[in-house]
């Protein structure tokens, strides 16, 4: 079951980095990137997992903010280089 729920949560880690891919200014808590960034809304479970590898690969940054809201966004391994 585990190796199940892995695999789903690699499937929307692409899906999610294709989005940010081409939506590079969004921002979104969770609960509000499974719903708006995703075709289909995953488990909570999922998207956790989903969301922590892409933290772990600098795909996704996540910021806390002052009243404790957490919003993930576009991460330095994915943001075109300036020369």
């Amino acid at each position: 079951m585990a190796d199940i729920a892995e695999g789903n949560a690699c499937k929307v880690a692409a899906d999610i980095e294709r989005y940010l891919r081409a939506h590079p200014d969004a921002a979104d808590t969770l609960d509000g990137a499974a719903r708006w960034w995703l075709q289909r809304e995953p488990s909570r479970e999922v998207m956790e997992q989903a969301m922590a590898m892409l933290v772990s690969q600098e795909i996704v940054e996540r910021h806390v903010l002052p009243e404790g809201t957490t919003v993930f966004r576009c991460g330095p391994g994915l943001r075109p280089s300036v020369n």
